[in-house]
């Protein structure tokens, strides 16, 4: 079931990977990748929509890794000198995993399950554009979504390299953006990139 690097939109060799490594702290420190909506659990819709569009998927967790490993796809947790850092600690752990040559990497959390079925090729469309700056992420109606994005693997290196300091350094995605540079895209559905970040979206969902 491992999908190999293997290539998707338009040739590319594009890799993905799952953040499933937050605390759910709203959720009352469930693990919101596993919570059920629709008999299954959220990863799970997170992969069928973006498993299609890639040639690899990892994922990044650190509670409950038999139950993601049981999806059977590659599973890193935070390295020790990342843990407790925030999503960009997934980013880091899991960059010295990534199959080589990948010439993208699409970075998605594992609370958007209705993502859209054109997002890699609309969001690579822009990052293969020449001269375009080295990430893209999506937005909408409802604003920008920094941790829907597809990156250029160099952009990991500096992650490689760097020494985590939670009070020195600003170790959010949105940051870590900034630093480089990013694109957007514009998608027309909003609802595609819900978070579901409480109680109340995931039954709004479940009445979907």
């Amino acid at each position: 079931m491992v999908a190999p690097a293997g290539v998707a939109a338009g040739g590319r060799r594009i890799g993905a990977l799952i953040l499933a490594g937050g605390q759910g702290r709203r959720m009352g420190g469930r693990n919101k990748g596993l919570l059920p909506l629709d008999g299954l659990p959220l990863v799970q819709h997170v992969v069928r929509a973006i498993q299609p569009q890639v040639g690899y998927l990892a994922i990044s967790a650190n509670d409950a890794l038999a139950q993601y490993q049981a999806l059977g796809w590659p599973v890193f947790p935070d390295a020790q000198a990342w843990q407790g850092l925030g999503p960009l600690a997934g980013l880091a752990s899991c960059a010295p995993h990534l199959p080589p040559h990948l010439d993208a990497l699409l970075v998605v959390p594992c609370d958007t399950p209705r993502l859209p079925a054109d997002l890699v090729a609309r969001l690579a469309q822009t990052l293969f554009t020449p001269d375009a700056a080295p990430a893209v992420i999506a937005e909408t109606a409802d604003g920008p979504h920094p941790s829907v994005l597809l990156c250029r693997p160099a952009m990991l290196l500096g992650l490689l390299a760097r020494a985590p300091v939670a009070h020195q350094s600003d170790l959010s995605i949105r940051g870590w953006l900034t630093q480089h540079g990013y694109e957007r895209v514009f998608f027309e559905d909003a609802q595609a990139f819900i978070n579901v970040n409480d109680p109340a979206t995931l039954q709004r969902l479940q009445r979907a």
